[in-house]
């Protein structure tokens, strides 16, 4: 798999948009029951990529940073499913119903 040295957002499988975040206990290196996050390693946090390619559901890497040399942390995604058009809007509907969940 070839992806760029620097971009904030890896599409792996059939992703051309914003993805939506799933679980993942055992790969996941946070408390986030929510979200699939992982710490980047060196290079270029390249075991994020490695590790969403191994994973069935697994779409996209977001990343923490302006690049991914500068990022420290990422987010493995889903694909979003039906028609929903990723925006800022979403991501902060969203974030606002998990915290109502908790």
């Amino acid at each position: 798999m070839s992806v760029s040295p620097d971009v904030p957002v890896i599409a792996l499988r059939g992703a051309n948009g914003g993805g939506t975040d799933f679980s993942c206990n055992g790969i996941a290196q946070t408390a986030d029951k929510c979200a699939c996050q992982v710490k980047c390693l060196p290079p270029r946090c390249q075991n994020a990529v490695e590790i969403c390619s191994t994973l069935q559901q697994c779409a996209i890497v977001s990343l923490n940073g302006k690049t991914r040399r500068a990022s420290s942390w990422a987010t493995l995604k889903a694909v979003r499913r039906g028609d929903e058009t990723w925006s800022n809007e979403t991501a902060a509907r969203e974030q606002a119903e998990r915290r109502q969940a908790i």
